[in-house]
């Protein structure tokens, strides 16, 4: 449902990251809660907040398209679309059968038409928009764990044999003798992270950095299961006894230690908005700055979290648990189903995959 908001000689330059396309038309958006405070957005990146009022709108959550031309740093905005938020209009769920045999822990996406997925043994499929099939592996490649992507022709994924990277024609690996591995982000092919048993791990384009991490590298001692950053100096690693560990480019801390808990997966739309979420259905935010729980309505372990934006996160786990955060409490959703439920990824707020057992749970508006 769109506002009735004339948008009518509205416009406004922000400030923008530098490596936005000088000259190109992008199409960032702003979100405005209730009180009419606004937080802009980049490819879901949050760039900050300020004061702005549109006539017109209830006090619910509402989104703002907007449309610029960028110079490099700034976007002068042409064009601004509100329509009512998610608050009021929640995503639809599927489920999207790959191959019932096998488990599915991992997804990710580059569009509707290319989606990635993993899990169990020697297993990636791929979605061309119309139907799954199997991917070939490298002969040497065991349990495959999880996926991050940059583009369809830098996939990458850990797994029980080290790290393996597919080019757009085949897969090979390109790390290995490390343990098995788990976490993996970055911001590019020359800037990765990955994570395993009491490793983190890091490549600049030419070769992988074992940065100490005080853990223990013995099999499934202190086991890192996660990464995710919103920059090359703010990455996250959370893993076996509720521990998160915090990589600022020169030195990695320990910033959250909760003994007896696992940190399953780590997700932020921004370095002042991070979730974390575990077992017995422990959710962590960061603020910016300190880590505190949060009250996430059950206790069922949570694997999967993505924050599209500080007003829509999703968190997923057992028993078909499915939790949306709308920037105030976590609400749950109706799966449809009760399988476990793993990784998740946001490719647009009308666009979020969910890993399964021999499925993605696919939730649309």
């Amino acid at each position: 449902e769109e506002a009735q908001v004339s948008a009518a000689g509205w416009r406004r330059s922000l400030r923008l990251p530098a490596e936005l396309p000088s000259n190109d038309w992008v199409h960032p958006a702003i979100q405005i809660r209730g009180d009419g405070m606004p937080f802009f957005f980049v490819n879901r990146r949050l760039i900050g907040a300020g004061p702005l009022r549109l006539t017109g709108l209830d006090r619910s959550t509402w989104h703002v398209m907007l449309q610029g031309k960028s110079d490099g740093t700034e976007l002068l905005v042409r064009r601004l679309v509100v329509w009512r938020g998610a608050r009021l209009v929640p995503l639809t769920w599927s489920l999207e059968p790959i191959d019932e045999a096998s488990h599915t822990f991992s997804v990710w996406a580059s569009g509707e038409k290319s989606v990635w997925a993993s899990g169990g043994y020697r297993t990636v499929w791929h979605f061309d928009g119309t139907s799954w099939s199997p991917q070939p592996l490298p002969a040497e490649t065991q349990n495959t764990n999880t996926l991050f992507g940059l583009a369809d022709t830098l996939v990458y994924i850990a797994g029980q044999t080290g790290l393996e990277r597919f080019d757009g024609e085949r897969w090979s690996t390109i790390l290995s003798g490390v343990g098995e591995l788990f976490g993996i982000w970055g911001t590019g092919p020359s800037d990765l992270y990955v994570s395993g048993d009491g490793r983190f791990l890091h490549f600049d384009g030419r070769a992988w950095t074992d940065i100490p991490t005080g853990l223990s590298t013995e099999f499934n001692a202190d086991r890192l299961l996660s990464v995710w950053g919103s920059s090359s100096t703010d990455v996250y690693a959370g893993g076996y006894d509720g521990r998160i560990l915090h990589w600022d480019g020169s030195k990695l801390t320990q910033v959250l230690h909760v003994p007896g808990e696992y940190v399953h997966r780590i997700h932020g739309s921004g370095p002042e908005d991070v979730f974390a979420v575990g077992s017995n259905g422990n959710i962590w935010h960061f603020d910016g700055s300190a880590w505190s729980w949060m009250d996430s309505g059950t206790t069922v372990d949570l694997d999967g979290v993505f924050a599209l934006s500080p007003m829509e996160v999703y968190a997923a786990g057992s028993r078909g648990t499915l939790l949306r955060f709308d920037g105030t409490s976590w609400i749950a959703e109706n799966s449809g189903t009760g399988r476990k439920l793993y990784d998740i990824f946001g490719l647009s707020p009308g666009s979020v995959y969910v890993a399964t057992q021999g499925a993605i749970l696919v939730g649309t508006r």
